[in-house]
């Protein structure tokens, strides 16, 4: 099965679980204890800490990561999501899964921001076919 088609049969049974889209500070605060660990250490302990608060298909965690990414204002915020997808090996079903309750009542922005996180996982193309960005 693509992964076009896993999104395609997830999206159409609903299977979204209950996501936090909105901020929880110590899960931010967990985010940036990685991107400012100065030691492989500091690095491995931080995301371990995220492991344990991931929930067990990153429900908890992929969202935080996501507002994480829309509010960066440095490169090294940005690259975080990235980087902690890659540290804890985050599978491209749970990143889709646990992003869908964002596009319910997303204005264009959110859409957009959205398709930019899904575009990675597919051609841009494809994952645009995720996102509805047309005008309402």
């Amino acid at each position: 099965m693509t992964l076009t088609t896993f999104v395609a049969l997830f999206l159409s049974v609903g299977g979204a679980q209950e996501t936090e889209t909105r901020f929880v500070l110590s899960m931010e605060q967990e985010i940036r204890n990685v991107i400012d660990a100065q030691s492989e250490r500091e690095w491995q302990s931080a995301l371990d800490a995220l492991q344990e608060n991931a929930g067990d298909q990153h429900e908890r965690l992929v969202p935080q990561l996501f507002l994480f990414l829309r509010q960066a204002t440095t490169t090294r915020e940005a690259m975080a999501f990235g980087i902690i997808r890659q540290g804890l090996e985050i599978p491209d079903d749970h990143v889709i899964r646990a992003l869908e309750p964002f596009r319910e009542g997303a204005d264009d922005a959110m859409l957009a921001a959205l398709a930019g996180v899904l575009s990675e996982f597919e051609e841009e193309e494809e994952a645009s076919e995720l996102v509805d960005t047309s005008p309402r």
